[in-house]
């Protein structure tokens, strides 16, 4: 069976080689810790996969098809976002925005979808282990949400968390998923 030719097809061309790569680092954590690590890093730098605690909630613009509308992200006084802004990009000097994910509690999933997230079979949702000091359940970034912010604001928050180097790979091959995934524009609705 040949490919449509109306739908985008992936771009990452091995979709279980890196379906493998996330299994094979998803379960060989031993605990649910080792995405983070403790070590605090000497360069103030901020690095992907990084979670920043901001001091309130944040607003969202969705612009859309359908108009404008607001979601605001986090509750009370405090709201986590991991950063999903490459790296080598946050280096550069003459880059001066990165891109955020809201993170949330996993609280209220059902078992099911709790089950495939912590599998990282969600497409949409990146699974996160509890950090140290962080909060006591799991958490979750949902990857459909990417905020452009400025690095200068991002750089003013608290970094709270920081992955291990298993953790980022992880967090990598999900987003290579995520963002090389077909993109069903043609897909009968």
């Amino acid at each position: 069976m040949g490919e449509d030719p109306r739908r985008w097809p992936p771009s990452y061309g091995d979709l279980e080689g890196l379906s493998r790569l996330i299994d094979a680092i998803a379960y060989d954590r031993e605990a649910p810790c080792r995405l983070w690590t403790t070590a605090v890093r000497a360069d103030p730098a901020l690095c992907q996969g990084d979670i920043l605690a901001f001091d309130s909630a944040m607003p969202v613009l969705d612009i859309g098809d359908k108009g404008g509308r607001i979601e605001i992200f986090g509750q009370g006084e405090r709201s986590h976002w991991m950063v999903i802004g490459n790296t080598c990009d946050l280096a550069r000097e003459d880059e001066s925005t990165t891109q955020l994910v809201p993170v949330y509690s996993t609280e209220g999933l059902t078992a099911g979808a709790l089950q495939g997230l912590r599998r990282f079979e969600s497409y949409r949702r990146f699974y996160l282990d509890t950090w140290p000091g962080g909060p006591s359940t799991a958490q979750v970034a949902d990857l459909m949400w990417p905020a452009t912010i400025t690095q200068a604001a991002a750089r003013g928050a608290k970094t709270v968390a920081t992955m291990e180097r298993p953790g980022w790979v992880l967090l990598n091959a999900c987003l290579v998923r995520f963002l090389g995934r077909d993109d069903g524009r043609n897909d009968p609705a």
